[in-house]
């Protein structure tokens, strides 16, 4: 099977395959009572669980 330039691409660097995000997709997140209140207290990390499709 011959791998066309763009999967060879993204082979190398699997970052080539993200498409850019759609317009305002992270101010849903940012406005969150639990996001506002994790970022204020400053606890340290923050672990996000979601689906990536």
């Amino acid at each position: 099977m011959k791998l066309s330039s763009g999967d060879q691409n993204s082979m190398l660097d699997p970052r080539s395959a993200i498409h850019a995000p759609h317009p305002d997709t992270r101010e849903w997140f940012l406005g969150l009572e639990q996001y506002t209140e994790w970022k204020d207290r400053d606890q340290g990390l923050l672990r996000i669980k979601g689906n990536l499709a």
